[in-house]
């Protein structure tokens, strides 16, 4: 798992879950729905992902866990680059 990829997913969680006022320590394997993350966040943390990594995410990545924790979240970021 590459860090600098972990750091980023980490920040950009951090930040919609901030927008939706939850103060919540996040480590690779924290479990992001039981730390705010809801159907809006994960709309807009997408959103967010896809731009700063410049990747699309398709309805079949739509999937709850894809976005389980930054851990899923990072291999999933990471195949998608690996692919390119």
């Amino acid at each position: 798992m590459s860090q600098d990829i972990t750091n980023q997913v980490t920040q950009l969680v951090n930040n919609v879950l901030q927008d939706a006022s939850s103060k919540v320590a996040l480590g690779p394997d924290c479990v992001l729905m039981e730390s705010g993350l809801d159907s809006f966040a994960i709309v807009e943390l997408i959103l967010s992902l896809e731009t700063t990594f410049n990747v699309k995410f398709e309805p079949a990545d739509w999937v709850i866990e894809h976005f389980q924790t930054i851990r899923s979240l990072v291999s999933m970021i990471q195949a998608k680059l690996d692919a390119q």
